[in-house]
C-alpha cells in the first residue's frame, strides 16, 4: 500500500482483535512503503511478523520494547541500526535478512532465537549481553561484514551454524563457560586463530 509512517498515541497498549495487550501479529506485514514508525511508550512487544517485508521501514525507536517476536523485523532491508535497551527477548528470525542492517545494540536480551540475524549482510558491530548463555543455531549465518565478535563469558554453547560463513571473521576468543560447539558454528574461510580459555576445550 502507500502507507508511509505510523505514529502512536501512548494511549495505545493494543491494536488486536482480541484485545491482548500487544500489536496483532503480521499488522504491518509487507507495508512496503512504510518508512518511519513511532510507537507508543506502553507497547513492550512486537508480535511475530509485525514489521517483516517492511522494506522501505529505516526509523523506529525500540527503546521501550521488551520483546520481539518471530521475523517481527525480517527482510526490513533498510533498517540501518537496531539500539535495544530493554529488550530480553528476540524471536528466532527476527531481522533475518536485514540487509543493509550495520549495527544492533542488546544488552539485556538473554533469550535470542534461531537466525535472528541471519544473512544481516552489513552488520559490522554488535554487542550482546553478558547474561546470555546459548548463541542460537544459524545466529549469524552469512553476516560476512563482521569482522570481530565479542562473546560474552556466560556462553556455554555455540549452537551449529552460528557463526557459518562469516569470512572476515579472523580470531576468536571462547570464555571459560563455552563447553558446547555445534557442527560448522565457525565454518569461515578467514578464521585463522582460536583461543579457548578454558584448559579443557569443548
Amino acid at each position: 500500500g502507500d502507507l508511509t509512517s505510523v505514529v502512536m498515541p501512548n494511549t495505545i497498549t493494543a491494536i488486536a482483535d482480541d484485545a491482548s495487550p500487544n500489536i496483532s501479529a503480521g499488522v504491518f506485514y509487507r507495508c512496503s512503503s512504510l518508512k518511519k514508525v513511532i510507537l507508543s511508550k506502553n507497547l513492550a512487544v512486537i508480535p511475530s511478523y509485525t514489521f517483516s517485508g517492511c522494506s522501505s521501514l529505516s526509523s523506529i525507536d525500540l527503546s521501550n520494547v521488551t520483546e520481539i517476536g518471530v521475523s517481527a523485523f525480517g527482510e526490513c532491508t533498510s533498517l540501518t541500526s537496531v539500539d535495544l535497551p530493554q529488550v530480553t527477548e528476540i524471536g528466532p528470525f527476527a531481522f533475518n535478512y536485514c540487509t543493509s542492517l550495520a549495527s544492533v545494540n542488546i544488552p539485556q536480551a538473554t533469550t535470542i532465537g534461531e537466525a535472528a540475524f541471519q544473512e544481516c549482510i552489513s552488520l559490522k558491530s554488535i554487542k550482546l549481553s553478558y547474561g546470555i548463555s546459548i548463541l542460537g543455531e544459524n545466529l549469524f549465518y552469512d553476516c560476512v561484514s563482521l569482522t570481530e565478535m565479542d562473546i560474552p563469558r556466560s556462553v556455554s554453547t555455540i549452537e551449529k551454524g552460528c557463526f557459518y560463513m562469516c569470512n572476515n571473521i579472523k580470531e576468536i576468543y571462547l570464555p571459560y563457560n563455552v563447553s558446547e560447539i555445534g557442527e560448522g558454528a565457525f565454518y569461515a574461510h578467514g578464521l585463522k586463530t582460536v583461543t579457548c580459555e578454558s584448559p579443557v576445550p569443548p
